[in-house]
């Protein structure tokens, strides 16, 4: 079962975010050409194109974000979409001792006193009530707990 990020999220502003990123770096080649009267070194056209390749993947990723599966629950774990450069993260239910809802995240404590968490914001509220009652279904123990009220949001 899958649960997508939500299209409530303005994804959109993230992505011009990127593009700006990858603009600056552009912006920082040409400078770099015209301070240098038309010749560059190949090692600062290198560094200047870092940027521009972080930021125009960045800009596309978060254009298409809404259509990724942020939580993916199978038969003995889930896992989540940790970002762009980074693996997803499995969670085997097994592993699970408890979660608790502290502020706008779902944290999931584990054995060996490890943790993981979930950004509720990343899903829609429909989704987050039934990501709750799959998770109970899945992991068979008293599963969630607590948290101060302050923190605890989302019920």
């Amino acid at each position: 079962m899958e649960f997508r990020f939500t299209e409530e999220k303005n994804w959109g502003k993230k992505a011009y975010n990127g593009f700006g990123t990858a603009l600056v770096g552009v912006f920082f080649i040409v400078f770099q050409v015209y301070l240098n009267g038309g010749s560059m070194d190949s090692l600062l056209i290198f560094i200047g194109f870092i940027p521009v390749i972080i930021g125009v993947t960045q800009g596309l990723y978060n254009m298409t974000r809404q259509e990724k599966d942020y939580v993916y629950l199978e038969e003995d774990l889930l896992t989540i979409n940790k970002g762009l450069f980074l693996p997803r993260k499995e969670v085997k239910y097994v592993d699970i001792n408890y979660c608790t809802v502290i502020g706008d995240f779902l944290v999931f404590k584990l054995r060996k006193d490890k943790e993981e968490q979930i950004n509720i914001e990343y899903l829609s509220d429909e989704d987050f009530a039934l990501l709750r009652e799959e998770l109970k279904k899945r992991v068979k123990i008293d599963l969630f707990r607590t948290s101060p009220t302050a923190y605890n949001t989302v019920h």
